[in-house]
């Protein structure tokens, strides 16, 4: 079953100081134990990829550069390259599928912008419907936020709203999305300005609650951010990715939620470790009431709480 592949991007260039050669292939058997099936070449740097719903195709794009490709995936896991497009900008770093599995979107980081591309049938790419470029006032930092750079595009679950990261900018863009036209507005009103210095870089919706985390790269934090029933964002959050004595140089890079949205993990680059998050609904909590205290749950419907740090 296709579902029992897992598929690994890299660098491949020597500026990158790579020795990667493409797109591992692995396959999980049941135990969980990851066996390696290939290692299919590509063109350089595979750095981000995406597998659409039926499990048939996967879409890479290639870092530093301006390009991505599709392939077909085998029964066997094995990759056919069968497409190969402009990713329509510079330095590619994330690729979504909106829920209809009818568009791509590319974040390109260093261009500062979002492109839409038609998806066909039989997974090659179709035209490019729109593209966006990213605003927001710059951050502090003398080197990482020069310009915008947006570095992921979330989806909202009903896959009318994206949720964009921008490193550059210390801010969370909002943008609407028309899965007919393929078409993109942002929503300036609705976007959160983060603290300055934060550097925000990846999110990830909770499954269950209105709630986006995302990670700040540059001062190795989380955020928690309430989304209204209008789609704006509110911070409410924001706690350490690493432990009170480290003092030394670390980036926080990536944000996953466990699937049942009970478990955040956050990796660090620098201090070398995964650090997990208890995710916890305030709601669901029982209320504790003090002798002629009035009882009120906070404000806040979740909190999180950090469970471990692993190095």
């Amino acid at each position: 079953m296709r579902s029992n592949f897992a598929y690994v991007g890299c660098r491949t260039t020597r500026e990158r100081n790579a020795r990667g050669k493409g797109i591992s292939v692995f396959r999980i058997d049941e135990t969980g134990q990851w066996q390696l099936v290939a290692v299919e070449e590509t063109r350089p740097n595979p750095s981000f990829l995406t597998v659409e719903a039926t499990g048939r195709f996967l879409y890479a794009v290639h870092g530093d550069g301006t390009e991505m490709s599709s392939f077909h995936i085998g029964e066997d896991g094995r990759l056919q390259a069968i497409g190969h497009s402009t990713s329509a900008s510079l330095n590619p770093v994330d690729v979504a599928l909106d829920p209809t599995g009818r568009h791509l979107i590319v974040t390109n980081h260093l261009s500062g912008s979002l492109a839409v591309h038609y998806l066909l049938g039989d997974g090659r790419f179709g035209p490019l419907t729109d593209y966006a470029q990213i605003t927001g006032r710059l951050g502090p930092h003398k080197i990482e936020q020069l310009s915008p750079k947006p570095h992921q595009a979330v989806f909202h679950a009903d896959g009318k709203r994206l949720f964009v990261p921008n490193k550059g900018a210390d801010r969370v863009s909002v943008f609407d999305f028309d899965a007919t036209a393929g078409s993109l507005m942002e929503c300036p009103s609705l976007a959160a300005q983060l603290r300055e210095g934060t550097g925000p870089r990846n999110g990830v919706a909770h499954p269950a609650m209105p709630i986006l985390f995302v990670v700040g790269e540059l001062d190795s934090t989380v955020y928690a951010l309430r989304i209204s029933r209008e789609g704006r964002l509110d911070p409410f959050q924001v706690v350490s990715c690493l432990p009170d004595n480290f003092i030394g140089f670390s980036r926080a890079s990536a944000v996953v939620l466990s699937p049942d949205g009970a478990r955040l993990h956050v990796s660090n680059r620098g201090h070398d470790s995964i650090c997990t998050f208890d995710v916890v609904d305030v709601a669901a909590l029982p209320l504790r009431v003090g002798q002629g205290a009035t009882a009120a749950r906070p404000v806040s419907p979740v909190t999180i709480q950090r469970a471990q740090v692993s190095w």
